[in-house]
């Protein structure tokens, strides 16, 4: 196992039974308890930089693989990664969230593309009309739309989704 790496940590996602991790300089996710002490790892490939991540309906996480211009399906209880490569030459992905029909959205740092992949994986995908916007986030807001975020554009902008209620986030406890 390599020496953790200051400056790694990304994101973290809350799941039913764990906090979730990505360690983008270290290509691994990690699971935390919920007392905040580290109770498994999993290993991405070498050099693929997990960033974005989010639970999905069946508890399994997902994650987006910067620097291998992927996401990945993580089952939690198998260990098994399962990785979707997107087929925009020279991409790097950011983060990911669900929306309330379980579609996966997938927003790339660059180029300024958003991607709805639906529960059977096939994708759509949205073209931003900023030019280099260097995405970062993308969530689900509380008007069920996509929300997301333009950093070199300074711009924030949402995506319509049609979901009737917006997905709800447990509340962390302290």
């Amino acid at each position: 196992m390599p020496l953790p790496r200051l400056g790694s940590t990304r994101e973290l996602v809350i799941g039913p039974d764990n906090v979730w991790v990505s360690r983008q300089l270290e290509d691994r996710v990690l699971r935390v308890s919920t007392t905040g002490r580290v109770v498994g790892t999993t290993d991405f490939p070498e050099d693929s930089g997990p960033h974005g991540i989010d639970v999905d309906r069946r508890s399994h996480v997902w994650v987006t693989e910067e620097a291998g211009a992927a996401y990945a399906e993580l089952d939690p209880v198998t260990g098994l990664i399962t990785e979707h490569r997107t087929d925009v030459e020279g991409a790097k992905l950011a983060a990911l969230d669900f929306d309330c029909f379980g579609n996966l959205w997938v927003r790339y740092n660059l180029p300024g593309l958003i991607d709805r992949v639906r529960p059977d994986l096939t994708v759509s995908r949205c073209t931003l009309p900023t030019t280099a916007p260097v995405g970062h986030r993308i969530i689900s807001g509380p008007d069920g739309s996509m929300w997301f975020t333009e950093l070199a554009a300074d711009t924030v902008g949402s995506i319509t989704t049609g979901c009737p209620t917006p997905r709800r986030r447990p509340e962390p406890t302290v």
